[in-house]
């Protein structure tokens, strides 16, 4: 049995004894006793106090201690993409089962619930040694509290202790099965009056663990693993993880087996999309890369915009090698629950508050009208700021004097001969020393636009007008309620 004990004002809680006298009269009547005062643990040896080493590998209760340990670390959905990670920073193999939506990873020792990783998700840590039951809510990477069964005050007269908050706390020491649930619903776990009964209780372990398991919702390998019933290690279906020899090499095994699970819970024709989608991109990209190459190769001034997209084009050739991956390794299986993948990288939108606010028949159509009213704006400005050049734009051959943060500056002869410099509004980059035709305004000389990218108006015009036709379908089909966000959100997820 181990035996617990409190202070109050440097005696133990109910007596007029100091925890050094106790030891030796505990010390006398047993074979060993030990305190621990602040991070100092100190030994009884020839009647006499001694302070022990602080480098010890084991506990010395602990040397010889032959009670059956059983550990467990238990986190919501699937978190196998961790146990890479979690392997690497404990640097021990980590095994794993995915059961009834709950990851069960075992272990034999307490400072797994101390394991540093963050979760979004809360997580329960329990260990069982011998009689003694130990659980943990894990948050954030910490165990935020701690419940202790068959560990006793046997030191300390409970009911002398004194009134207040000093009292208060002393009995939360000594019986930290009653600070009650609490800290489950500071973490958004949703207690039941079960679990209010069994961490109240006292008990030992086999009569303890089963009701546990069951208050807390796990599934029963997991109580059959704490009662030494079964080894969830030897499990038909464990996944067990090597420790990497670089972390980074973690890190990038994790990332991939994320993106795995996010793929797996998304359909088929989704992922089908997505290798699609890369297998185009891909060329696309390596084709922006190698234009960019050969104009620093030639020596052409390049835009900042340039340079933009070739760093948004390269970091996004991985994912699109991702998405091919995925999809060829997942082709014939199914769709995966989307509750199974943890949430901290769990697709939700179509869950959250807005979203079933903006798929109802109101909003969903007023959103379609806006963005319809907002391009035929576009298509507005357009006309708008292209009539001077409609009207009475002159054609001319300009020289492109030189490329300014991507804005090209142009030299051409007006109708008057003279000569005349502006900065040219083009969605294309000419270099400098070229030639190319131009429009231009005679009432207003600073209005320059290229003439091939002004004589495709018609097609921009066309597709503007598309856009519009089509967001006002959707918009008619929202409202009569033909079409539904969430239906199209989940055709994709």
């Amino acid at each position: 049995m181990l035996l617990r004990s409190a202070t109050v004002d440097g005696l133990l809680a109910g007596s007029s004894t100091e925890p050094e006298e106790a030891l030796l009269e505990w010390a006398a009547s047993a074979s060993d006793g030990f305190a621990m005062t602040g991070w100092s643990l100190h030994g009884v040896r020839d009647g006499q106090l001694y302070e022990l080493d602080d480098d010890l590998e084991a506990l010395p209760w602990e040397v010889d201690d032959d009670r059956q340990v059983r550990g467990l670390l238990a986190l919501r959905g699937d978190h196998s993409a961790e146990l890479p990670i979690i392997a690497t920073a404990r640097d021990e193999a980590i095994s794993a089962v995915i059961r009834s939506g709950w990851t069960l990873i075992a272990h034999d020792h307490a400072s797994m619930a101390t394991t540093v990783y963050e979760l979004d998700d809360p997580g329960l840590a329990l260990l069982r040694v011998g009689d003694e039951l130990h659980l943990w809510l894990v948050a954030g990477g910490d165990p935020i509290a701690g419940w202790e069964w068959s560990v006793h005050g046997g030191l300390a007269a409970v009911d002398r202790l004194p009134p207040g908050d000093i009292g208060d706390e002393v009995r939360d020491i000594l019986y930290s099965g009653r600070i009650g649930v609490e800290p489950f619903k500071e973490v958004g776990m949703h207690p039941t009056p079960a679990l209010v009964q069994v961490l109240g209780s006292q008990g030992r372990s086999v009569e303890v663990a089963p009701e546990l398991v069951r208050a807390l919702g796990l599934p029963d390998a997991a109580r059959d693993h704490l009662l030494g019933e079964a080894d969830l290690t030897a499990s038909d279906d464990v996944l067990t993880a090597e420790p990497s020899e670089h972390l980074a090499g973690a890190v990038a095994d994790s990332l991939i087996s994320m993106g795995r699970q996010v793929a797996a819970s998304r359909s088929p024709r989704r992922r089908m999309w997505g290798a699609i989608g890369g297998a185009v991109f891909i060329p696309i990209a390596v084709l922006l890369v190698t234009l960019l190459v050969r104009d620093l190769v030639v020596g052409r001034e390049v835009s900042w915009w340039a340079w933009v997209r070739a760093v948004v084009v390269v970091l996004s050739i991985p994912f699109c090698i991702a998405a091919i991956r995925h999809w060829w390794a997942l082709r014939g299986a199914g769709q995966n629950d989307p509750a199974s993948v943890p949430a901290e990288y769990r697709v939700s939108l179509s869950r959250t508050a807005l979203s079933r606010w903006l798929n109802q028949r109101g909003p969903s159509t007023a959103v379609c009208l806006l963005l319809a009213l907002v391009w035929l704006g576009v298509g507005a400005y357009m006309w708008m700021d292209e009539a001077p050049l409609r009207e009475r734009g002159v054609a001319v051959i300009a020289r492109v004097v030189s490329v300014e943060h991507g804005s090209p500056l142009v030299e051409f002869a007006d109708q008057q001969g003279r000569t005349v410099q502006a900065y040219l509004d083009s969605f294309g980059a000419p270099s400098a020393g070229d030639t190319v035709e131009i429009l231009y305004d005679p009432l207003d000389l600073e209005e320059v636009a290229l003439a091939d990218e002004y004589r495709s108006g018609p097609l921009g015009y066309s597709l503007v007008g598309a856009l519009i036709l089509g967001l006002v379908v959707l918009a008619a089909l929202s409202w009569t309620r033909v079409i539904d966000w969430q239906r199209v959100s989940d055709w994709l997820y």
